[in-house]
């Protein structure tokens, strides 16, 4: 079951689906139907680099999707929330995309990633590149997190091959994207 949910984070035009609260500027975590996570907060601030964006959101079995767009389709930003596979590795869910993609792609590229701890929750982030048969590409900054109720994945997609700035600027962006935990104390808790 793990593969088959992890299998949509490449065949999904998935993300997560939000409350922007007005007063900070960050997004909170909703869980499908809407209820918030118990304790587990997803912390993604808004606004996002460049756009203007246009956000659409989904929820489909255990995963809560948003996407938004910019530059009529060119520029896509989605996250996504897999409930139940808080189990699943941020290496396997690497895994699972970078197969997916090589299967699915005329050729494939995808960057070397450790995973980290970032507020005490296991993450990874990498670069994938993706040629289909037509000849189009897509580019896509990635970021996986492993909560404790779900699996986040993050994902950031150009029709071209980003400038340094902008990849410096999402993986800035990308750094401020976390998790924390309002029911605990210590380095998993929310600031």
């Amino acid at each position: 079951m793990r593969i088959i949910i992890l299998s949509a984070l490449v065949v999904l035009s998935s993300a997560c689906a939000t409350h922007q609260d007005s007063s900070s500027g960050t997004s909170v975590a909703k869980s499908p139907g809407g209820n918030a996570l118990v304790g587990e907060n997803l912390l993604q601030p808004m606004p996002m680099p460049g756009g203007p964006w246009i956000s659409y959101s989904r929820e489909q079995g255990g995963v809560s999707q948003q996407m938004w767009t910019a530059s009529e389709g060119a520029d896509v930003f989605r996250s996504s929330i897999y409930l139940g596979a808080s189990e699943t590795s941020v290496e396997l869910a690497k895994a699972t995309d970078d197969q997916a993609g090589a299967q699915k792609c005329e050729s494939f590229g995808s960057s070397n990633a450790s995973p980290r701890l970032e507020n005490g929750y296991r993450t990874i982030l990498w670069i994938s590149s993706c040629q289909l048969s037509d000849g189009s590409e897509r580019h896509l900054l990635n970021k996986v997190i492993s909560g404790k109720e779900a699996l986040y994945h993050f994902a950031r997609s150009w029709t071209e091959r980003p400038s340094p700035e902008q990849l410096k600027t999402w993986k800035n962006y990308m750094a401020t994207v976390k998790l924390c935990d309002t029911a605990i104390e210590g380095e998993k808790a929310c600031d």
